[in-house]
């Protein structure tokens, strides 16, 4: 089943308030707004495969995954899950332990719950090229983590919790997947404890880790990293409409992370669909700053 050029609004149900898929089904360039669920899934509750192509979902409430609660597989890019609230965890996604979640070029923002303002993650996720900004949580401000989760080219920053900021990881033993960091953005984030992580976060290298305390973060050559005393600001514009189908934040004109990122350009594009290496190295994070367009000859 398909729906495209869809507004679903204003419904509630047990779980799903909007759209419960125990199938295939495929939403493009659709709203899914102001839906209810008490149990999971304010906006969508799937069992089954799930594609989402610039879909909104905004204003859902629920149990357990605000926007979405994800019991099977979804592929989401070009999408935007803002301003959702859950009960108990997931804000704007829950991802539970038979879940596979892969999400690229997506803002999540402004979503709020106990624990995973942004997502809450007991499965596989892999999170590419996307934003998560303006959350909040008793715990992981932006995600919490049980499993697998898989973070390149994104930008973290701006959530808020009581423990880690940015991510919270809630590994059960020492031999569980890590939260795996490349190419990623996180700082700015606050919490009393662990303002940007808080438990093992991974680097694969080119990260840019605003305060690296309460993370066990270890740093390789290639990753900038600040300290609780030394927090290293990334030098971050407001989330906001900087071209492309969804909200972002621009690197400054003295932003540590521009061309500090991989040498190839890969992937090839930013968040905005904005071509990656505009100048020599890459960016760190899920917006590549582009040059100045030069005066035309005689103009000052």
């Amino acid at each position: 089943m398909t729906l495209i050029d869809s507004v679903v609004s204003d419904n509630a149900a047990g779980g799903g308030g909007a759209i419960f898929n125990g199938g295939t089904l495929t939403i493009i360039n659709s709203r899914i707004v102001n839906n209810n669920a008490e149990g999971q899934g304010g906006g969508i509750f799937n069992g089954g495969n799930l594609e989402l192509d610039g879909v909104i979902l905004q204003n859902n409430r629920s149990r357990g995954g605000g926007a979405l609660s994800n019991w099977g597989n979804v592929e989401a890019v070009r999408m935007s899950i803002s301003d959702n609230r859950a009960r108990l965890g997931g804000g704007g996604v829950l991802n539970t332990a038979v879940g596979n979640l892969n999400m690229d070029s997506v803002t999540i923002d402004n979503n709020s719950t106990m624990a995973g303002g942004g997502i809450r993650n007991f499965g596989h996720s892999t999170l590419v090229n996307s934003t998560i900004s303006l959350n909040s949580a008793l715990a992981g401000g932006g995600i919490e983590n049980w499993k697998n989760f898989y973070i390149a080219n994104s930008t973290l920053t701006s959530n808020e919790s009581d423990k880690g900021g940015g991510i919270n990881i809630r590994r059960r033993s020492f031999t569980d997947p890590e939260t795996e960091l490349t190419g990623t953005i996180l700082a700015g984030n606050s919490s009393a404890e662990g303002a940007d992580c808080y438990g093992g976060v991974s680097s694969i290298g080119n990260n840019l880790i605003g305060i690296n305390a309460d993370c066990n973060y270890r740093a390789g050559p290639s990753d900038l990293v600040g300290t609780s005393h030394q927090p290293l600001n990334p030098l971050l514009g407001p989330l906001g409409n900087n071209g492309g189908p969804t909200r972002t934040h621009a690197l400054m004109a003295l932003s540590p992370a521009i061309d500090a990122g991989r040498s190839e350009s890969e992937p090839s594009l930013d968040q905005r669909r904005v071509p990656r290496a505009q100048i020599g190295r890459t960016d760190i994070g899920s917006f590549e700053r582009q040059p100045a367009t030069p005066l035309p000859e005689g103009v000052n």
